[in-house]
């Protein structure tokens, strides 16, 4: 059928290419929360000639320990909710749809305001 003369292959084309932006968005999530994690875990430490290991961030362990937890957060977030994207056509309940995308959401939310993005 036709909308206003546009056949309707082009809104389901339109939803395509929108549905894989979101899935590329997803997996850069994935790989920026990696590099994110293994430059904290490989370059945060330093050390001085003893067994104790120095954060180079103010030499506050929890500094580095606060970016490692984030990190680890964001990289099975993310893994997580690309598997509920890859899942999300399968889930038949409005009901359902409405709890995953409010999920996502929050959890996005929640990560922006632990990471220090706005």
């Amino acid at each position: 059928t036709d909308y206003y003369g546009i056949s309707s292959n082009v809104f389901v084309n339109m939803f395509r290419l929108l549905f894989l932006k979101w899935q590329v968005g997803q997996i850069l999530r994935v790989v920026f929360s990696m590099v994110v994690f293994s430059c904290i875990v490989n370059e945060g430490y330093i050390n001085i000639g003893s067994e104790r290991l120095l954060c180079v961030f103010n030499n506050n362990a929890d500094a580095c320990n606060y970016g490692v937890i984030v990190g680890v957060a964001c990289f099975l977030g993310s893994i997580f909710f690309l598997i509920l994207d890859i899942y999300f056509p399968s889930i038949s309940s409005v009901k359902d749809r409405r709890r995953a995308v409010m999920l996502d959401l929050v959890f996005s939310a929640w990560i922006s305001t632990k990471t220090g993005n706005s």
